[in-house]
């Protein structure tokens, strides 16, 4: 928590707090799952695929399948559909989760907001220096 108290002091914008915040929790997880192989090298051990149900996959892939197929002729050539889809099934999980706790839920609002956020990003107001 420290470290994310630093960069939301430090930044200057949304976009430099959310690039410094991803980045040091991206650090943090090659930190926390890096380990030296008997040989020396530093080899990743991400958490155990046992936490993701089949379930779990199988939406994951079906999201991957379609970003790839059916959406492919939209997307910027070089698109990450693997990133894309781990955004899409993360914002999905956590604005769902989120919608839980209002009164009344409004799944439709839910679903707006993730799609505008996809598709559009997160609305900032231009400065105007």
């Amino acid at each position: 928590q420290p470290i994310l108290t630093e960069h939301r002091k430090r930044a200057t914008d949304f976009r430099g707090y959310l690039d410094g915040v991803f980045n040091a929790y991206f650090e943090f997880l090659i930190e926390e799952y890096s380990v030296e192989a008997p040989d020396g090298r530093r080899v990743m051990r991400p958490p155990a695929t046992q936490d993701v149900t089949p379930a779990q996959k199988a939406v994951f892939e079906e999201v991957r399948a379609a970003v790839a197929q059916r959406l492919g002729k939209e997307l910027a050539v070089g698109s990450d559909t693997e990133f894309i889809t781990a955004a899409v099934t993360g914002i999905a999980r956590n604005v769902g989760l989120q919608m839980l706790y209002r009164k009344p839920q409004d799944p439709a609002a839910a679903a707006r907001f993730a799609v505008s956020i996809i598709l559009n990003g997160v609305p900032v107001e231009e400065r105007r220096d």
